[in-house]
């Protein structure tokens, strides 16, 4: 009788303690992928400012790039003269070791007129960084109420 409360007991708190590891788990993920995050959006400051430097000459902008971008996309990123002058953190996601990165950047064209635009682009974990899959898409961008 006294074995079957024990086993009773035991019984009734695996249920907790399969929610506690589930939810240590749930908080190990989300703490991964914060971290993860600011990675991702440090590295993403980096290359926009390099991608929207102004520089039109295109071996100097591919010397700049190839430390950001997949080799054999690096020819499709043309010369872009816009410069940006801020940029904030849009749209994050992660899925398997592909991440899909949206910012608001606030552009200076050649003329010296700013404009807005929303720049989305995908980049892959690779060993040690990210890498830039394709050449950044770009649309324009208004904050509504």
């Amino acid at each position: 009788l006294l074995m079957s409360g024990f086993l009773l007991g035991k019984t009734n708190s695996t249920p907790y303690q399969e929610k506690e590891l589930e939810v240590k788990k749930e908080l190990n993920t989300l703490t991964e992928q914060v971290n993860e995050q600011n990675k991702v959006e440090t590295f993403t400051r980096f290359f926009l400012t390099n991608y929207y430097s102004g520089k039109t000459d295109a071996k100097t902008r591919q010397a700049v790039l190839k430390k950001f971008v997949k080799k054999e996309t690096l020819s499709d990123f043309l010369s872009e003269k816009s410069r940006a002058r801020s940029m904030f953190p849009w749209e994050v996601k992660k899925k398997d070791k592909q991440w899909t990165i949206a910012f608001i950047v606030v552009l200076i064209n050649e003329k010296d007129e700013q404009s807005t635009k929303k720049i989305t682009f995908t980049a892959e974990e690779t060993k040690e960084q990210l890498v830039v899959m394709e050449r950044p898409t770009e649309e324009d961008f208004e904050l509504t109420n």
